[in-house]
């Protein structure tokens, strides 16, 4: 019974968190058609953008299996407006026939793990900037309030965190919004207190007309609301109770 107790406390702190992003802090990349054989790139590599099939800029992808190859898995996200992308000359050169080439993962700067999402702006050339989608709906809590939020750093704006609900943007009822600079990492935040039905998908990176250097975007995340103080002062009676009933 105690165990049932202490479990059921835990469950429900654990269950606040539901809904995290797939791949949201762009961690995961697989050799291509096999999810088996992680990869990684050295310091001074860059993806040309995300989803399948995703070439390298430079360098190769070092795999866990020993080998190197140049294409690589970045699972979890697509491209989004490809033909604002194209049509701004936000090519870079890179491959445009899927879409997918925007925006690049790399492992630089970023706020937590081993990768980030990069996308340049118009003054580095590319005033189309880099946006990327969620390639599947999300796993949505059963009711709102809603919270989105990732953490950016760096000088291209605008940035992008847009919540989807079956294809149409949603209007958040608030929002936290930064000056992006190069000397800290600040989180941007959304909150929904309710949404429609529909498949929950999210947009992020840098916008089309996109000024300034390049912006980084990590630690991406969709559900509830983080619990207040009162859920961390409930589980702790709970556990207080238990050694109570010792």
């Amino acid at each position: 019974m105690k165990k049932l107790v202490l479990l059921l406390v835990l469950g429900l702190a654990v269950s606040a968190q539901a809904g995290i992003v797939p791949n949201g802090g762009f961690e995961t990349i697989y050799q291509v058609g096999n999810h088996s054989v992680t990869a990684t790139f050295g310091p001074n590599d860059w993806s040309m953008g995300v989803g399948p099939d995703c070439p390298i800029d430079g360098g190769v992808y070092n795999f866990s299996d020993g080998t190197t190859g140049t294409v690589a898995d970045i699972p979890g996200w697509v491209g989004f407006d490809p033909a604002g992308w194209i049509a701004l000359g936000g090519t870079y050169g890179r491959p445009t026939e899927s879409g997918n080439n925007q925006g690049s993962v790399a492992s630089q700067g970023q706020h937590s793990g081993l990768n980030t999402y990069l996308a340049n702006g118009g003054g580095w050339g590319n005033a189309a900037g880099g946006l990327i989608v969620t390639d599947a709906a999300l796993a949505r809590p059963a009711a709102g309030p809603y919270h989105t939020s990732m953490w950016v750093t760096g000088t291209a704006t605008p940035y992008v965190l847009d919540l989807y609900v079956g294809g149409v943007k949603q209007t958040p009822d608030s929002s936290k919004d930064v000056a992006v600079t190069w000397d800290s990492w600040e989180e941007v935040t959304r909150t929904y207190s309710t949404l429609p039905a529909g498949d929950v998908t999210l947009v992020v990176g840098v916008g089309r007309n996109a000024e300034g250097g390049q912006t980084m975007c990590d630690d991406v995340y969709f559900g509830n609301i983080p619990e207040p103080a009162t859920m961390t002062l409930l589980g702790l009676g709970g556990l207080a109770l238990l050694r109570r009933r010792k």
